[in-house]
């Protein structure tokens, strides 16, 4: 679950430093999703043949709306703590009409990136519906300001790699490496981590004596 987290002593959601591993490692694999499916792993073919390397261009979208399904998991806290089940059906009615609505209607013009255009926008209206219709029958605190610099972060990186040219073609691997690293970078400066986060980084890098 890509935004798995829990409540702290202060009843606050509280992000750990292992999910923040997990982002960094969930944005490696989107990174180099060009390089893997080109690896030569059977008796020298790659893993997903050539001829189907044109489809590579729906995985961002069909990814980032697969983070919003896991933003909308977590939203279940609060109608299931509050006993409103019905705000489920609600949300989950309002996105497959959001799904069937938008595959009509895109695409006829846009192909499989419309499908996965209308993906992304049946999850996104999931977890918007959600977060607002729970938020009234049991607010949690969420750590708005840190989820905000995940995403500014994370929307950096994004708008780098694709000014930058770096698309879906297996090439440049050491200038991906370099807007990779930007990510964990931009959340120091942006000062993100906490002192027991920074110790615990410092920890799980740190070499053996």
């Amino acid at each position: 679950m890509l935004m798995q987290m829990w409540f702290n002593s202060n009843n606050l959601i509280h992000i750990s430093i292992q999910q923040i591993t997990n982002y960094i490692m969930t944005d490696t694999l989107a990174f180099f999703i060009p390089h893997i499916v080109a690896l030569p792993l059977f008796v020298g073919k790659p893993l997903i043949h050539p001829d189907y390397w044109g489809g590579l261009a729906i995985v961002p979208v069909v990814t980032l709306g697969y983070l919003f399904n896991g933003i909308y998991v977590n939203l279940l806290a609060a109608p299931a703590l509050a006993k409103r089940s019905e705000l489920i059906a609600y949300a989950t009615t309002l996105g497959a009409s959001v799904n069937v609505g938008a595959n009509l209607l895109w695409i006829p013009s846009w192909g499989m990136m419309g499908a996965a255009a209308a993906t992304l926008a049946a999850y996104m209206a999931m977890a918007a519906s959600l977060f607002l219709m729970g938020r009234k029958v049991y607010p949690i605190p969420y750590e708005y300001r840190r989820l905000g610099v995940i995403a500014v972060c994370l929307t950096g990186v994004s708008a780098g790699a694709y000014f930058l040219g770096l698309g879906l073609s297996p090439d440049k691997i050491l200038l991906r490496l370099f807007v990779l690293s930007a990510f964990p970078l931009l959340l120091a400066l942006a000062g993100f981590f906490s002192a027991d986060e920074r110790a615990a980084l410092k920890t799980m890098f740190s070499l053996p004596s």
